[in-house]
């Protein structure tokens, strides 16, 4: 199902990525800092989640050998 998860993240990147460019491209300064907020907030938000809540994060493992 590789496909599909591709295929969620892909539209998704195509839905956000006019409110994180049209900044960058209007008003420069601000559109980097909504860009780098956006860039830590997606680092933060998982590290949080595992450190307070106990949630596991999927991880692919192959069990080809």
């Amino acid at each position: 199902m590789g496909h599909a998860w591709y295929l969620a993240c892909d539209m998704q990147f195509y839905i956000l990525s006019p409110l994180l460019i049209y900044p960058i491209w209007r008003w420069r300064k601000l559109g980097w800092g909504l860009l780098v907020f956006t860039g830590i907030a997606a680092i933060l938000t998982p590290t949080l989640q595992v450190y307070y809540a106990d949630v596991v994060m999927p991880v692919y493992m192959s069990t080809r050998v």
